[in-house]
């Protein structure tokens, strides 16, 4: 019989931790993502486990020293998911086109810029380009 793994099921401690951190890391809390897969990968029970808690811990570390994540941490503090937006896409020309939409997941930070995702065209947006309506 397939079924799913409870998380903290038969002391399960490496899914309990990757999940936590991949939660940590979906809300920008990066540092506190490099902890949890910290202890992910001293708890692993296989090398490619292991291997893997530890790139994503690297990788949370870096993000974290860069300051990553605080620009998406802001956003999703201050509006929640459904908050209702103008978003103003700006095409050649000048030609600009407003359209009402609702964010339907958290912001996160992505290179160089703080996207979000939205229920209309073009889904992915950076939230510079929202305002709220008057």
């Amino acid at each position: 019989m397939a079924g799913r793994i409870h998380e903290n099921s038969a002391r399960n401690h490496y899914a309990a931790y990757s999940l936590g951190a991949a939660r940590a890391e979906r809300n920008a809390d990066y540092q506190h993502a490099a902890s949890l897969w910290d202890k992910a990968a001293n708890a692993a029970r296989s090398i490619l486990a292991r291997f893997w808690a530890e790139r994503r811990s690297e990788f949370c570390q870096s993000a974290a020293d860069k300051d990553w994540g605080l620009k998406a941490q802001q956003f999703n503090q201050r509006y929640s998911i459904g908050t209702q937006f103008v978003y103003i896409s700006i095409y050649q020309g000048d030609r600009q086109e407003k359209k009402s939409v609702k964010t339907i997941d958290y912001a996160s930070d992505v290179k160089n810029e703080t996207r979000v995702k939205i229920n209309k065209q073009p889904y992915f947006v950076n939230i510079n380009d929202l305002v709220l309506p008057n």
